[in-house]
């Protein structure tokens, strides 16, 4: 674990401190660890996607793999930005 994964025993206690000074609710930590570990998900998936457009390039045996390959990327690009806009 590193110093500010939101995973870490550091950043959880930073975090309902944080909520105590605040006077956030009891229980907020758990929605805030849950926001946490959405945004980490969502930045796995973004680089996952950038990695896939970094490997996908036209074939001249197969030109359609290309283009199928674009719309699914685009398509997951265009579901994950519906996922944040929608909190």
């Amino acid at each position: 674990m590193t110093h500010g994964d939101a995973n870490s025993l550091e950043f959880q206690v930073a975090e309902i401190i944080a909520l105590r000074e605040t006077g956030a609710p009891h229980g907020a930590h758990r929605e805030m660890r849950h926001h946490a570990s959405l945004r980490h998900q969502e930045v796995a998936q973004l680089h996952a996607l950038a990695s896939a457009v970094g490997r996908l390039s036209p074939s001249h045996r197969d030109p359609e793999a290309f283009h199928i390959g674009k719309s699914e990327i685009v398509a997951e690009l265009r579901r994950l930005a519906r996922n944040i806009a929608g909190r």
